[in-house]
């Protein structure tokens, strides 16, 4: 029976098995700061103690606002070569917070500047598996709602520059819960908790 602990040649440490094992503890996994600590009973001898830097959460955050006008209706944008529809967002950039994102995205999207804009923050949404979406919604003037919309963010097919979106609509609030426009349905959905 070992009494003491020893560092193995790969860099773990080997416990003795008394000391975990007197706890109920035969195998398990810990998170100290940023490192997993875990361990497991190592052919009934001791517990082998391995310290692993913690994983990192790999899920994107992509930042988007709700634009309504005065009529109640929301913008959205027909997503080139694709049946649907959403809103304006995109995924944030590193040392980007998440109003800079959204507001950068909105720009892009739609080549509307709401940095004057009174934007209420409705936070962080899971979305789509590996994304969440963090949503802000504000109300455009009359003024800037006869503005046509125009998408300056563009991507890439087979060496030609396509527009993010490729046309724009406002629709009500029944009809995107109706899903008349092939919304994303998570999307949909975070719409439905925010305004049913």
């Amino acid at each position: 029976m070992r009494n003491h602990i020893e560092l193995n040649t790969d860099g773990s440490l080997t416990l003795p098995k008394e000391l975990l094992i007197g706890l109920g503890w035969t195998s398990g996994l810990i998170t100290v700061e940023d490192t997993d600590i875990a361990w497991d009973d190592y052919e009934g001898h001791g517990l082998v103690l391995s310290l692993q830097p913690k994983v990192q959460n790999t899920t994107k955050l992509s930042c988007g606002v709700i634009i309504f006008n005065e009529q109640r209706q929301v913008l959205l944008g027909h997503t080139t070569f694709k049946s649907h529809w959403s809103i304006p967002k995109g995924v944030i950039e590193k040392g980007e917070t998440e109003l800079a994102c959204a507001l950068r995205e909105v720009r892009e999207e739609t080549n509307y500047d709401l940095s004057s804009n009174v934007l209420e923050d409705h936070g962080r949404f899971k979305y789509i598996k590996g994304k969440d979406v963090y949503l802000f919604s504000t109300v455009l003037s009359k003024e800037d709602t006869n503005k046509v919309p125009v998408c300056t963010s563009t991507f890439d097919m087979h060496g030609t520059q396509y527009p993010e979106f490729d046309r724009f609509g406002w629709v009500t609030l029944q009809e995107i819960f109706d899903n008349k426009y092939s919304m994303p349905p998570k999307l949909v959905e975070i719409f439905k908790k925010l305004y049913v």
